[in-house]
């Protein structure tokens, strides 16, 4: 096999002006989770009970959710410090293989 065939096969896939089809027609991956309840709510009262004064927004469903928390908690650390605050209120609904959290595709916070 002569070498660099793999690059050109690249060269040319990346030429394409249009995405393929890839058969996917589908939601999201199915997380199957044993938790009972609203995932929303419990992700929204941990960081609320994690984090006295901030008040947390949540979005999402399928295992998939968007976070947006604002407090004064959050006042002079870096966004990387707030994550880690607001991640560590929740680590207990992504902990295992039945978490209800699979990801947190949004996370945004902000001080108050």
């Amino acid at each position: 096999m002569a070498m660099g065939g793999g690059r050109r096969r690249l060269a040319k896939l990346s030429e394409r002006s249009e995405p393929r089809d890839l058969g996917y027609k589908g939601a999201m991956s199915a997380h199957p989770t044993n938790f009972q309840g609203d995932v929303c709510e419990a992700i929204k009262t941990a960081i609320e009970e994690a984090l006295p004064g901030v008040t947390a927004h949540v979005s999402g469903r399928g295992g998939h959710f968007s976070i947006d928390a604002v407090g004064p908690v959050f006042e002079g650390q870096s966004m990387l410090q707030s994550q880690r605050l607001v991640y560590k209120a929740i680590a207990h609904l992504m902990a295992g293989d039945l978490a209800p959290v699979h990801a947190v595709d949004s996370l945004t916070t902000r001080a108050s």
